[in-house]
């Protein structure tokens, strides 16, 4: 994939590896035909109503704004990687902010206010945050992973998002590692 105006000059990404944050419009070039890749946008409510060439509208998801912000216009927005150890099973928890998810490798079954889905490599789904209860379960054969650009109040800059649901479970370890890729306060 190669991306062209990021604002950090022009991008070639190998297969399976790499990510590129843009600013305003940018360009994408498929150069596998049969390649794929993520892309999220923050903007306009309504999905584009002209996608590029080679693109091809997976979901769209309305991210909710967060009840008891203390500045509705600014948020922290993070992109990372979390990797479910085989046969996990997480807590009762909640994120202090809204996020968008796509699982890139192993399964998962997931429970989101108590609906259960399962979900396979380059599924999406979408966690909006305080107050929805989540469970998820990780293949016990295999990593599970997925990749989530969440939406958090300003606050939470440099800080965790999780919250245990459950006060039996506050003492649990995590049952995941995490690679941060990207953070920063944006204005909405």
């Amino acid at each position: 994939l190669e991306v062209a105006g990021t604002g950090q000059g022009d991008l070639t990404l190998a297969e399976g590896a790499g990510h590129a944050l843009g600013r305003g419009a940018c360009r994408l070039n498929l150069q596998d035909p049969a390649g794929s890749c993520f892309v999220w946008e923050i903007g306009a409510a309504e999905p584009p109503t002209v996608v590029p060439a080679g693109l091809t509208v997976l979901r769209d998801y309305a991210m909710p704004r967060l009840p008891g912000e203390a500045d509705p216009g600014t948020a922290t927005l993070r992109f990372e990687r979390v990797d479910l150890f085989p046969g996990v099973v997480t807590p009762l928890h909640t994120h202090r902010g809204s996020g968008l998810r796509v699982l890139i490798t192993g399964q998962l079954q997931a429970e989101v206010d108590f609906n259960r889905f399962v979900l396979g490599p380059g599924d999406s789904w979408l966690e909006k945050g305080p107050g929805e209860a989540v469970i998820g379960r990780a293949a016990p054969d295999r990593l599970t992973a997925f990749v989530r650009l969440l939406a958090l109040p300003a606050e939470c800059l440099n800080q965790d998002s999780y919250v245990v649901l459950d006060a039996r479970d506050a003492l649990r370890l995590k049952p995941a590692a995490y690679d941060r890729f990207h953070e920063e306060r944006i204005v909405l």
